[in-house]
């Protein structure tokens, strides 16, 4: 799934007759769709500055009336619409990102360390399951659990019980929703946070190229240009320059380690 896509020209109000609405009868069946399904970008990973709900225009309900039966969450696909007018259309509507709302409010966020009230064992938070929430207060949530010799091993169970648990200490992403002060080992932890919460992009050229001999990369990252080069190529000394998109002085920072570490002071 590409975020990105929802900034794509389309004109909704003329393609969208282009595909089903509701009302309209899927293709060579007798159901009638009744509405859409929900997707759920969330707050880990690189959908965090589009975290949200929205419409998945390729999970409908619908009505069969033949048999009087209704059938939410059906999922469809290109060989659902067979030959159909519709089947030119679907990769747009799948991709399109219409939201419709905030993810809900959740006491726990991924990389929290938990443990369950009156319970020694740890817990560390790993995902929240928005879409199998149902009509409990909290989505679903997954966790690695602490183990006696100290190793962690990932639980395949979901809990919904988040009311039950006790913070232990806030991972960083609770901290960064929340403006607070975050905390790592190195700086290349601190890189690589940023880089998975979608906070940086690779430097490119009026024209478009995005890779750089060593030397000019070096130059970009002196100019300000960027703040860390990631070698792509060591026999051709090819890389590629970052930059971070994150308030405060991390860019800065992560730059002027960049460069100390090439042997350069700025």
């Amino acid at each position: 799934m590409n975020p990105e896509l929802s900034l794509q020209s389309i004109d909704i109000q003329n393609d969208r007759r282009k595909w089903l609405v509701v009302g309209d009868i899927f293709p060579d069946t007798t159901l009638i769709i009744t509405g859409f399904g929900k997707k759920y970008l969330p707050r880990e990973g690189l959908t965090y500055k589009h975290a949200g709900i929205y419409i998945d225009f390729c999970v409908i309900e619908v009505y069969n009336f033949a048999t009087g039966v209704t059938t939410r969450s059906l999922r469809i696909s290109p060989t659902h619409l067979g030959t159909s007018i519709y089947r030119a259309m679907y990769p747009i509507m799948r991709d399109m990102m219409v939201r419709i709302g905030d993810l809900p409010v959740t006491c726990i966020m991924p990389g929290d360390l938990v443990r369950f009230i009156g319970d020694n064992k740890r817990l560390l938070v790993t995902q929240l399951d928005y879409e199998n929430q149902g009509e409990h207060p909290y989505p679903l949530y997954y966790c690695d659990i602490e183990q006696p010799d100290g190793r962690w091993f990932h639980c395949q169970e979901a809990y919904s019980n988040q009311e039950q648990l006790e913070v232990l200490e806030r991972g960083n992403l609770f901290k960064f929703c929340h403006g607070m002060a975050l905390s790592f080992s190195t700086i290349e932890d601190e890189a690589e946070f940023y880089q998975k919460q979608g906070f940086s992009h690779k430097v490119s050229c009026p024209n478009g190229v995005d890779l750089f001999l060593i030397a000019d990369a070096i130059n970009l990252l002196v100019q300000g240009q960027g703040s860390d080069i990631k070698i792509v190529d060591k026999k051709t000394l090819s890389a590629r320059v970052i930059a971070y998109d994150v308030p405060g002085d991390f860019p800065e920072r992560m730059r002027a380690h960049t460069l100390k570490r090439l042997g350069i002071s700025i």
